[in-house]
């Protein structure tokens, strides 16, 4: 996640982007620099922060998990989704 670039697309400081969601700004520089990992409910609060849905949820599932979880985080906050597909189809070897 490039949250960095999306911070900065908003005109939001880190310290803006962590009021928003709960996080100091220096919680928000360790996400920036991967640092920490955005968990799932990190995720959906960076999305809630989402005025205009300008947000696109890209993700990769060779199984459908992925999918899912992707479609519900899109869902809850307005965002588009992307599929990126596997130029060869995977095996079960």
């Amino acid at each position: 996640m490039k949250l960095r670039y999306y911070r900065e697309l908003r005109n939001l400081s880190q310290e803006e982007l962590g009021n928003k969601i709960g996080y100091s700004r220096f919680g928000i520089l360790n996400l920036e620099k991967g640092f920490n990992p955005i968990y799932y409910e990190e995720a959906l609060r960076l999305g809630s922060t989402n005025e205009d849905s300008g947000v696109l949820v890209v993700y990769f599932s060779a199984t459908g998990t992925t999918k899912g979880v992707a479609e519900k985080i899109a869902g809850i906050t307005g965002a588009d989704t992307y599929e990126i597909k596997a130029a060869q189809e995977y095996t079960d070897a």
